[in-house]
């Protein structure tokens, strides 16, 4: 019997690279034992059941006999066709590039392939404005409200305080606030590594008022719903839209999310120099500045706004700026 298994397996070995279907198991089935989470399995697992579509749809039957050419007209169907923005496409190319060199590494295909990612237009980060920020963190009246509305708006706080992922937040649970060493404990990051981040002075009241209301274990989740139960990362979306919308902001104009705070507090911790580059970067989680760097684009009016050149800062000319100078005739 132990004979008759290897055999099988190892014909199966054989045919891996003849099969999608065997070689994206094979592949999902390598990343979990490299521990990936399941959200990045179903990232791989979508773009790559994409990519088999399209390859049947051009009767390539195996990813041995996938090849360059064919790769190209991929892309060029997202961009042509199916009207995908670079970063889309990008974003699939991601998960292909490694499945491809599995299989290459492998030996379950005879071929590599050298895969690019197209050049994309860098985007412009749209942020709320100041007088945005003041419509919106506005308090509402605790004695009117509902739960959710006072929820939603402490949700907001924290999400400008912090600049923290949606996934962070909805994950937050009662005792991960601490008031006596003025930190919150991030337990669910990008990079799976738990994270504090300093609990600012004006968002511990709000927090503070909440938590007289929502009460609960120290083991349930922070911001729940009307009954106590964890909100989804759906439903927090919607909820952040409506709120925004609801305090008179045109959303065809700025994207309400939660990532659009999180672009707000770092570009804000910039203006307003709170943070330096490399303070925000650690706050953020970011693993290089890259992204980073794009925040500290700031506006020309910006950048006016807080211009201050070191001639500014050491010459006695600038500190007596209200004198009149004496010009000098040759």
């Amino acid at each position: 019997m132990e004979v008759l298994e290897f055999a099988q397996h190892a014909n199966k070995r054989e045919r891996i690279g003849l099969s999608w279907d065997l070689s994206v198991e094979a592949f999902l089935n390598e990343k979990r034992a490299e521990n990936l989470t399941e959200q990045s399995l179903v990232y791989y697992q979508q773009a790559l059941s994409y990519l088999h579509s399209f390859a049947l749809m051009i009767k390539v039957d195996a990813p041995e006999h996938f090849r360059k050419e064919h790769l190209n007209q991929w892309i060029r169907y997202m961009l042509e066709v199916r009207k995908n923005k670079a970063t889309t496409v990008n974003s699939k190319i991601r998960a292909v590039r490694p499945f491809f060199t599995y299989l290459s590494e492998s030996s379950y295909i005879s071929h590599q392939m050298k895969i690019k990612l197209l050049k994309e237009d860098e985007p412009i980060i749209k942020t709320f404005s100041e007088e945005q920020i003041k419509k919106l963190i506005a308090k509402p009246d605790a004695s009117t409200c509902t739960f959710a509305e006072f929820r939603d708006w402490v949700m907001i706080c924290t999400f400008l305080a912090t600049g923290m992922r949606l996934r962070s937040l909805i994950h937050l649970q009662v005792k991960d606030i601490d008031f006596v060493q003025k930190e919150i404990l991030l337990t669910t990051t990008k990079n799976r590594k738990q994270q504090l981040i300093p609990l600012s002075y004006s968002l511990e009241p709000v927090l503070n008022a909440f938590l007289q209301v929502r009460k609960g274990e120290p083991t349930d989740f922070l911001f729940c719903n009307s009954y106590g139960e964890q909100l989804s990362k759906r439903n927090c979306e919607e909820r952040v839209e409506r709120y925004c919308s609801d305090r008179g902001i045109n959303t065809d104009e700025i994207r309400c999310s939660p990532h659009t705070f999180r672009h707000t507090f770092a570009v804000q911790s910039l203006v307003n120099k709170t943070l330096n580059i490399f303070e925000l970067q650690k706050v953020l989680s970011h693993s290089t500045l890259d992204m980073v760097k794009r925040y500290a684009k700031i506006s020309d009016t910006d950048l006016k706004k807080n211009f201050k050149s070191p001639l500014d800062t050491f010459s006695s000319m600038a500190k007596n700026k209200g004198r009149k100078a004496i010009s000098m005739k040759m």
